[in-house]
């Protein structure tokens, strides 16, 4: 069943929403709302995501108060990244960000893709420096060792997607 939810983000110090469609039981990859079949819907508030929905029929947007996915301050600190529990969580948000964003729209983020897809010790060591409930021990506490290489690339790919990200999104008209 496709799920349907609010995703809060910022980029370039704006605010703005996304509608991320997920497949809780299927193969599907998670992707985003698009218009005009080469841009992501992007909205300034909650309310008018929430009428764009209703507009086109979306279904029901499970409205969750939205966690920040601050790509701003992922970007910051991709520079140097400190071992830090909420700035992995918030890296490895924007990360999914950016893989969805290629799903999306393939044709257009193809080196993008690529450039993530050759970065799964990276992708582990943000989520296991999440240090999820679920995965981690009590009492203990994974801090990922970034060396320059994984610096570099880090740094590649949130500059890299956060440009891709800002060159496809686009606010709909809504009559």
């Amino acid at each position: 069943m496709m799920l349907h939810f609010p995703l809060y983000y910022r980029l370039d110090a704006i605010d703005g929403y996304l509608i991320w469609h997920t497949d809780d039981v299927g193969p599907a990859p998670d992707t985003l709302e698009t218009i005009e079949t080469r841009f992501v819907a992007s909205f300034p508030d909650l309310t008018t995501l929430l009428k764009f929905a209703v507009i086109k029929n979306i279904g029901n947007i499970v409205d969750d108060a939205p966690i920040l996915c601050d790509i701003d301050a992922a970007l910051i600190w991709a520079e140097n990244p400190v071992p830090s529990t909420e700035c992995c969580h918030n890296a490895i948000g924007v990360w999914n960000l950016f893989i969805d964003l290629c799903a999306t729209l393939p044709d257009q983020f193809g080196r993008l893709t690529i450039e993530i897809d050759n970065a799964l010790e990276i992708y582990q060591k943000l989520f296991y420096g999440s240090n999820l409930p679920s995965i981690t021990p009590e009492g203990e506490c994974y801090q990922p060792r970034w060396e320059t290489d994984d610096k570099t690339l880090l740094q590649s790919i949130f500059i890299n997607g956060s440009t891709a990200l800002q060159r496809s999104i686009k606010q709909p008209i809504m009559a």
